[in-house]
């Protein structure tokens, strides 16, 4: 997939940040593949001028950390919402409420857990619709 990627130009951000003109965007690694990984707030680096955070993890089991950041918003994946039964009762036990699936706002952090649009070794959803959420971010 990296190389996919390479080849279409999408640029991967593996605890690395990018600022734009609006935000400051963060991505992380994995931690299920990395769990010595870079820490948020070295990541994040604050300025003078604040801009809102916008973390990119696959992962959520990354939210704690980026809420006590007071990170904006957080983006992960990685749960397939459980892609079928009686998957879906074990991954919500292994990653509680607001990692498993959804939207949640935590103090000043929100974070969107996507279904994904993929899955995880067998090509199969019961449950679990495939999705791609599309956000709509304001600036300043």
């Amino acid at each position: 997939m990296r190389k996919f990627f390479k080849e279409a130009h999408i640029e991967f951000l593996v605890d690395e940040r990018r600022e734009t003109e609006d935000f400051l965007l963060v991505g992380r690694d994995d931690s299920t593949t990395n769990p010595d990984r870079e820490a948020l707030d070295k990541l994040l680096q604050r300025r003078q001028e604040y801009k809102p955070e916008i973390v990119l993890d696959h992962n959520p089991t990354g939210i704690k950390e980026a809420v006590e950041q007071e990170v904006a918003l957080v983006l992960c994946g990685h749960t397939h919402k459980g892609q079928f039964f009686p998957a879906d009762v074990f991954t919500k036990l292994a990653y509680g409420k607001q990692g498993f699936y959804g939207y949640f706002r935590e103090g000043k952090t929100q974070s969107v857990v996507s279904s994904g649009a993929g899955y995880f070794q067998m090509p199969m959803r019961i449950g679990s619709n495939s999705e791609i959420v599309v956000l709509h971010v304001r600036g300043k």
